[in-house]
């Protein structure tokens, strides 16, 4: 079953039945169908006069494939692109279409890939900021201008905390994440990754922190200076990631807010998962290559 709702705005001297409009767009299917077939397809749910000319107009097509045997879903998905074009080729002031499983489903190939992508980039992160810590594993952002961990306020589980204690409290916060098998990076958005590499500016508590664990003066002065990520690799890497991942972010919008996305957007995005892929693996390699990595077969 393909449903797909619209709403029209049309002027009263120019109302048109949606059903006429789609017997219409069934003239320019490619495949010779019976019409009748589709005769009882559109719903009407509700309409209301707009002031005294316009008129507003609500209703839903509902296609199965058991009206008939040569209903599949290339003929559907050409039925709905028909009547959409008929549409705008009829006088009407604006047309708005909402529930649209055919969307939908095109929407849930695009969000595999960002899935993909977010999963993958937070497993190198992870890595990248544990073997550069060695410790800290749920406050990997301590030395990075992104801030702390941004909690989200409940979940639906037997764990529950107060608003902002999570920010502040390293043992709560350890214990939050760790009952999702998450860290700090399942909470940036991809127009974040480009700050991995910006250490934050001090404060007067940071560097009290830091005079308690050096020993000597000129280990104090190392832990000032000697902060972030230093290996090589990783800046590299992360410089090379930083604008396709910022890319990829109204992209992520696009789809988690259900909006069509271009044919450039949804090439864009294709590319992107692409080549973040082959990437990672470059990077994967260079590490075993450099001996910081042991693949295991």
């Amino acid at each position: 079953m393909v449903s797909v709702s619209y709403q029209l705005l049309f002027e009263k001297s120019e109302l048109k039945d949606p059903k006429m409009i789609l017997n219409d767009a069934l003239d320019n299917i490619t495949i010779e169908i019976d019409k009748t077939i589709f005769e009882e397809c559109i719903q009407s749910q509700y309409s209301k006069d707009i002031g005294e000319k316009m008129i507003f107009l609500c209703f839903k097509i509902d296609l199965d494939e058991e009206l008939d045997e040569d209903l599949n879903d290339d003929l559907i998905d050409e039925v709905i692109s028909s009547f959409n074009d008929e549409l705008k080729s009829n006088e009407i002031e604006a047309i708005f279409k909402y529930y649209d499983n055919d969307l939908g489903n095109e929407l849930k190939k695009y969000h595999s890939k960002i899935f993909e992508i977010e999963m993958k980039i937070r497993e190198v992160i992870s890595f990248i900021l544990i073997d550069t810590y060695g410790n800290d594993f749920y406050d990997l952002f301590k030395e990075i201008n992104i801030g702390k961990f941004q909690y989200p306020k409940k979940r639906m589980v037997k764990v529950e905390y107060e608003q902002n204690v999570l920010k502040s409290n390293e043992s709560m916060r350890k214990d939050y994440l760790s009952t999702f098998f998450e860290n700090e990076s399942f909470y940036l958005n991809f127009g974040q990754y480009q700050k991995l590499l910006q250490t934050k500016t001090l404060q007067q508590g940071d560097l009290f922190k830091i005079a308690r664990f050096s020993n000597t003066y000129e280990d104090f002065q190392k832990n000032i200076v000697d902060r972030g990520i230093k290996e090589d690799l990783y800046i590299e890497f992360l410089e090379d990631v930083k604008l396709l991942l910022d890319d990829i972010e109204p992209l992520r919008n696009c789809i988690a807010h259900n909006r069509t996305l271009t044919e450039s957007e949804s090439g864009k995005l294709t590319d992107i998962h692409k080549e973040l892929n082959k990437k990672i693996e470059v990077f994967n390699n260079a590490l075993e290559k450099e001996g910081i990595l042991k693949i295991y077969s």
